[in-house]
């Protein structure tokens, strides 16, 4: 699949998904019907960046040269590594504070928790096989 489908595929599935957000939440559930709002503001503003890639083959050029390019993959999964700790460590200390506080839902919140550890030592151990 060539980048420029990869662009115009993604942007199309993120406004499918904003679509099913807004649609599930109007009128009976603000919170999921925000989320629609934010990924639609997510795509109008990506929208002006993705244009000048898909009209400008150099741009679009050096695009793909910086998304495979060692550092930056490097910089991405390190990044990605991060946010999974610190969401993590955020959710725990929200477990903490909802057991602490005898809210009921502490216990969906550690099922969340173990579900992410469990995912990520799977994931952890194929990749240790695999490189």
């Amino acid at each position: 699949m060539n980048i420029k489908t990869k662009i115009i595929l993604g942007e199309i599935i993120k406004l499918v998904l904003a679509a099913t957000f807004m649609l599930m939440g109007y009128g009976k559930n603000d919170e999921v019907f925000s989320i629609g709002i934010v990924i639609l503001v997510i795509i109008v503003v990506r929208l002006p960046m993705n244009i000048r890639l898909l009209c400008n083959e150099e741009k679009l050029k050096a695009f793909q040269i910086a998304s495979k390019d060692e550092r930056n993959v490097y910089i991405s999964n390190k990044s990605y590594a991060m946010a999974f700790w610190i969401s993590v460590l955020a959710e725990w200390v929200a477990f903490m504070v909802m057991m602490f506080l005898n809210i009921k839902e502490h216990t969906f919140l550690a099922y969340i928790i173990c579900i992410q550890l469990l995912l990520y030592v799977i994931i952890r151990m194929i990749y240790n096989r695999k490189y």
